[in-house]
């Protein structure tokens, strides 16, 4: 389904992750973050190399949700530039193409 985007997040530690992950599902802005502990991240930063330990998020969306999604992840991160990579998925089982996107459906508002 056209309408699924994969992001990639990296953040400090598991325990960011599980947070941003559960804030975003939360809020409807993922229908699934898979949380990927112990990566080793090299990148140029601040005029120098650094190595890091990092965890990285791959978060599935739908298209219609990317301007919140990323607008969430800036708020939410503890990063000042945190890494939001998308990527349009172009082939996607129908099937979990359409959960994706009715996983992101904001849900209607609880009557008092």
């Amino acid at each position: 389904m056209e309408n699924t985007v994969v992001f990639f997040v990296t953040c400090p530690g598991p325990g960011e992750g599980e947070r941003i992950a559960k804030h975003l599902l939360r809020q409807r802005l993922a229908a699934c973050v898979n949380v990927i502990p112990r990566i080793r991240s090299f990148y140029y930063w601040e005029g120098k190399i650094n190595d890091e330990g990092e965890t990285l998020l791959v978060c599935k969306t739908a298209a219609d949700r990317v301007p919140e999604f990323i607008d969430t992840v800036r708020q939410v991160h503890t990063f000042s530039l945190p890494e939001i990579v998308g990527i349009e998925a172009s082939v996607v089982d129908r099937r979990y193409g359409k959960w994706v996107f009715e996983g992101t459906r904001p849900l209607p508002p609880e009557d008092d």
